[in-house]
């Protein structure tokens, strides 16, 4: 067990009032963010990192260790070196961006749906909604234009 993951463990443990359990390669913990009895996280060394589960709510790794005050560096096996770093930021901002773009769509979805349904018109608060939503997904399309994604 490494070191991240002892610290990680007994931090949930510690804030959860609950032991860990051994499952497999790592423990299930009661999650922290949403704190019931059941024990519905996982948690393990993988291979450069500490893996974060949660089977129940699918909490955001990120959100689960800054509830305990720790941050997401904390789960590396290694300091990450600036090229590396960078890299993992890249990476969150486009799943950041994949979430939202996600809403968005919904949003537009539900929108065209209610117009060939109601005849929706375009107008107040649902219809600045939808020109907010276009373009929120314009702007994520530049973003991945400009980063080479298509």
């Amino acid at each position: 067990m490494s070191s991240q993951l002892s610290m990680i463990v007994a931090a949930i443990e510690a804030n959860t009032g609950k032991k860990a359990r051994s499952a497999g390669n790592g423990y299930r913990v009661v999650c922290p963010l949403h704190g019931k009895s059941d024990a519905n996280l996982s948690i393990s060394d993988g291979d450069s990192k500490v893996l974060l589960h949660c089977h129940s709510h699918h909490c955001d790794p990120k959100d689960i260790l800054e509830s305990l005050g720790f941050n997401i560096r904390d789960i590396y096996h290694e300091q990450l070196n600036p090229q590396q770093s960078k890299h993992h930021a890249i990476k969150a901002q486009r799943n950041q961006i994949r979430e939202s773009l996600q809403v968005e769509l919904l949003i537009l979805l539900q929108s065209y749906s209610d117009f060939y349904k109601d005849l929706y018109a375009d107008q107040g608060a649902d219809g600045k909604r939808v020109r907010l939503a276009v373009s929120r997904i314009g702007n994520a399309m530049d973003f991945f234009k400009k980063e080479g994604i298509s």
